[in-house]
């Protein structure tokens, strides 16, 4: 569970942040405790992303300082340049293990969606407990469905820094059926219901926001969010302030959930061989996976 101090940091950090921007935050924190789908769109702008709601500019917020953030920095000017040249489309990127970041391997779906005659980008997120040769592997997989396939990568650091523009008709859901097996948030997806809800955990948010900014102590509003159940039972991986890009994405991406890679169901023994998140069944025996 999300401890008492990461709150007291995020009230530190965001201490001179508008209201909307700590609710946004504050959105993430609760649905990656609860490890819920969370939903956040880039809107195109003329030279920038901007967030749709504070309609604040994106580029300043991701640092680009270190080696890891300079690469990634790379892959958001792609994504923005990516989306200023097309009308529709998938693309997809991977930041392998870092000792500097998140010790897992982040993998990014980005989507171009229109809405009337403003065009955005929508991401999704899986958190995955994979290391650099599980995520080489998943790159080559993307790599193979991109518009300029490319010999097989061998480098983590090269994957780091490479947005994979998929082909014509390749779909967020077929990048997911490469590697993943959750037919769950396969039909949440194909029927729009993992974009459901953040209004409802925004507003509440707001509520938050304000009572920080009215100053009542973190110690009040962490016991408030635990009784009524804004925070949930799992920990939050990355920091909630700026950072790497990858770090910023987690952050602002609809966190699809923690995958590992299974190989043969502990029950029956059939082979799974992809990535499962805890309460698989198997579709062999129905046994349930429980996680490790």
């Amino acid at each position: 569970m999300l401890e008492l101090k990461t709150l007291n940091d995020f009230n530190k950090n965001w201490v001179d942040r508008s209201a909307e921007e700590i609710a946004l935050g504050l959105t993430s924190v609760h649905f990656e405790t609860h490890h819920h789908s969370d939903s956040y769109d880039f809107l195109v702008g003329k030279n920038d992303f901007i967030s749709p709601e504070t309609g604040q500019l994106i580029r300043p917020e991701i640092l680009n300082n270190t080696l890891v953030q300079k690469k990634e920095k790379i892959v958001y000017e792609s994504l923005y340049s990516w989306s200023q040249e097309h009308e529709s489309g998938v693309s997809a990127w991977i930041s392998p293990p870092s000792a500097e970041l998140f010790p897992g391997t982040k993998i990014i779906l980005h989507e171009i969606v229109k809405k009337g005659s403003e065009k955005f980008v929508l991401n999704r997120a899986i958190l995955a407990d994979i290391d650099a040769q599980k995520a080489l592997n998943i790159a080559n997989l993307f790599s193979a469905q991109s518009e300029s396939p490319e010999k097989l990568y061998s480098d983590p650091e090269i994957v780091r820094s490479k947005l994979f523009i998929m082909r014509e008709g390749v779909s967020v859901i077929d990048l997911l059926n490469l590697f993943v097996d959750d037919q769950e948030l396969i039909e949440q997806i194909k029927s729009g219901q993992d974009l459901t809800g953040r209004e409802k955990i925004l507003r509440k948010a707001k509520e938050y926001s304000l009572r920080m900014q009215a100053g009542v102590s973190s110690s009040d509003l962490y016991q408030d969010m635990i009784s009524d159940g804004f925070i949930g039972n799992f920990d939050i991986s990355c920091p909630t302030s700026r950072g790497s890009f990858s770090e910023y994405m987690i952050g602002h991406s609809l966190i699809l959930g923690e995958y590992k890679l299974v190989k043969n169901c502990g029950n029956c023994g059939v082979s799974i061989d992809k990535y499962i998140k805890k309460g698989y069944k198997c579709s062999s025996c129905n046994g349930e996976y429980l996680g490790c």
